[in-house]
């Protein structure tokens, strides 16, 4: 098992023996990685087992999409 520089492990998370998260990776929440798995460099996994890889670039964009609102929309109402 190897954790990297910059590597992060959130909430509940498990790297189980034989798994390498490489520099800047990023485990979800309740997400685990199987031995022989490899968290490439600058990529976001979520899934019990692992499956949704995103660069983290993509991750912060679609994250920040779900804040975005068009112009006609309304956030609140008062």
């Amino acid at each position: 098992m190897s954790v990297q520089d910059g590597a992060v492990l959130r909430t509940a998370s498990r790297l189980l023996s034989g798994g390498h998260m490489e520099p800047r990776s990023m485990l979800l929440e309740h997400t685990l990685v199987m031995p022989g798995e490899t968290v490439d460099t600058e990529t976001v996994v979520q899934g019990w087992p692992s499956r949704k890889q995103l660069s983290r670039i993509a991750f912060m964009d679609e994250a920040a999409s779900m804040f975005e609102t068009s112009e006609s929309q309304t956030v609140f109402d008062v």
